[in-house]
């Protein structure tokens, strides 16, 4: 069973989207350059002495759009069934890679939200309400889930008082 563990596919998805962000098509770097240079004018063209906050959210905002553009353009280009270049294969490659682990954590935070329900699902007095929390404990237990530690935990500790 394979290890289902939030910190491996974080880690995973920062340095996918590192390689991405480093090489994103030309055209789309120069629209990006543009959009950021029109944002730092319009910073320094307002009278508001200017909220920090706002002005490095609109710089990430930029930044996304970039990479969600080049990541727009690599598809397209696969869709389209051009011949790609081996940089543009493996870009693509690094795209899929990122979605598969950007679903796996999505995956696994629901299990992690799941975790409360069946913590008080142990507590309850209908016997099969407490083996299906058991059952789930010892599966996430097997994908190594951080989560299954407390549940098993909690579990014993009912087992033993």
């Amino acid at each position: 069973m394979g290890i289902l563990n939030p910190n491996l596919y974080r880690e995973k998805i920062g340095e996918l989207e590192a390689y991405l962000k480093d090489n994103v098509p030309e055209e789309i770097l120069k629209a990006r350059d543009t959009a950021l240079e029109e944002a730092k004018q319009y910073d320094e063209e307002s009278d508001e002495a200017g909220d920090e906050a706002e002005k490095e959210k609109n710089l990430r905002e930029i930044e996304s759009a970039a990479l969600a553009a080049a990541i727009a353009d690599a598809e397209a280009k696969q869709e389209s069934n051009e011949d790609l270049s081996e940089a543009e294969s493996e870009y693509l490659t690094k795209v899929h890679g990122l979605k598969f682990s950007s679903s796996a954590l999505s995956f696994i935070e629901v299990f992690e939200n799941a975790n409360d329900s069946f913590q008080t699902m142990l507590m309850s007095t209908n016997p099969s309400d407490v083996t299906e929390a058991l059952r789930f404990f010892v599966k996430a237990k097997h994908f190594g889930l951080p989560c299954a530690v407390t549940g098993m935990k909690r579990a014993l500790a009912l087992m033993w008082s």
